[in-house]
C-alpha cells in the first residue's frame, strides 16, 4: 500500500480504536462529580422522608378520656392561641410586647390576613388514638406548645396525661420549680453525668430556671424528675415547652422560645 494511502490497514485498526476511545474520555479526567443536591431540613424524624421538617408531632399519653371527652380537649385545643408581635424596625418576632431586644425598637402586634396573630391557632394539627390513649399534637410554625398548658386541658374534660411516659420533645426548653439560680452549674453536672443529655444548658431568667438540651434525644420527664429529686426533694418540672422547627430552613432544631426566629437567619 502506498505510505499516503489515508485508509488504514486492518492490523491498525484496533489501534485507530484505542486511540478514539482515550481521545471521547480525556476531558473527563480530574474532574469531580457533582454532589447530589440535598434538600433543606434532611431527614425527617418522624417521616423519614427527605425535605423540610418545621412541623413534628408530638405524642402524650393519655387515660380516662371517651370520644366526648376526646372531643372537648380537641375543642379546646383548636381555640388556644398565643400572641406573637413583631419589630416594624428591624422584623425580629417576639413573644412579648415592649422593647425589641435587637435594635431597641418598638414592638407592635404583627397583622396576619387582616387579622392580629393571636387568632392563629398554636396547634395545626389534633389528633387522638383514644384506644391506644395517645393524644397527638403538631405545633403550628413560630408558635410553642406547653405540656402544663395540655395537661390542664386533659384534665378539665376527666382524663389524666401521663407525664412518666412523657419524652422530651426536639426543640424543648424544661421550666424547673423550687431552684436556685445559684445551682444551675450543679444540675447540668448531675443531668450529663447520668447521661440523660450530652449537651444541654441550664439557665435562669425572670421567669425561673430552665433546662435548654442542644440535641435531639431519648429522654423522658421522669427521668430528669428522679435525678432533681435526688439533688434535692423539693426540687421539681413545673413545664415543658416545645417549638417547631424553623418553617424557613427546616433544618434548625432549637429556636428562642422568646423570639421564635431561626439563629442561622
Amino acid at each position: 500500500m502506498d505510505a499516503l494511502d489515508p485508509l488504514p490497514s486492518a492490523m491498525n485498526r484496533p489501534l485507530l480504536h484505542l486511540l478514539l476511545l482515550l481521545l471521547t474520555t480525556l476531558p473527563t479526567w480530574g474532574q469531580k462529580k457533582p454532589a447530589p443536591k440535598r434538600e433543606a431540613g434532611g431527614s425527617n424524624i418522624v417521616t423519614g422522608k427527605t425535605g423540610r421538617r418545621s412541623l413534628v408531632p408530638v405524642n402524650l399519653s393519655v387515660t380516662g378520656l371517651n370520644s366526648r371527652a376526646a372531643a372537648a380537649v380537641t375543642q379546646a385545643l383548636e381555640a388556644v392561641t398565643h400572641p406573637i408581635y413583631v419589630c416594624p424596625r428591624c422584623t425580629v418576632r417576639t413573644y412579648r410586647p415592649g422593647t425589641c431586644s435587637h435594635c431597641e425598637g418598638a414592638v407592635e402586634v404583627e397583622p396576619l390576613a387582616g387579622d392580629e396573630v393571636e387568632e392563629q391557632p398554636v396547634y395545626s394539627r389534633i389528633a387522638f388514638s383514644t384506644d391506644r390513649g395517645r393524644l397527638i399534637v403538631t405545633v403550628t410554625p413560630h408558635h410553642w406548645a406547653s405540656l402544663r398548658e395540655i395537661t390542664a386541658i386533659v384534665e378539665k374534660a376527666g382524663g389524666r396525661v401521663l407525664r412518666d411516659r412523657f419524652l422530651v420533645p426536639p426543640s424543648a426548653r424544661i421550666k424547673l420549680a423550687h431552684v436556685d439560680a445559684r445551682h444551675t452549674r450543679r444540675i447540668r453536672g448531675a443531668l450529663v453525668d447520668l447521661g440523660l443529655f450530652k449537651r444541654l444548658i441550664v439557665t435562669a431568667d425572670a421567669e425561673g430556671v430552665w433546662i435548654v438540651p442542644l440535641e435531639d434525644g431519648k429522654t423522658t420527664l421522669s427521668q430528669i424528675e428522679s435525678v432533681l429529686k435526688e439533688l434535692d426533694p423539693t426540687y421539681a418540672v413545673e413545664d415543658i415547652q416545645w417549638a417547631a422547627y424553623c418553617p424557613l430552613c427546616g433544618t434548625m432544631p432549637v429556636m428562642r422560645m422568646g423570639e421564635p426566629n431561626c439563629r442561622r437567619l
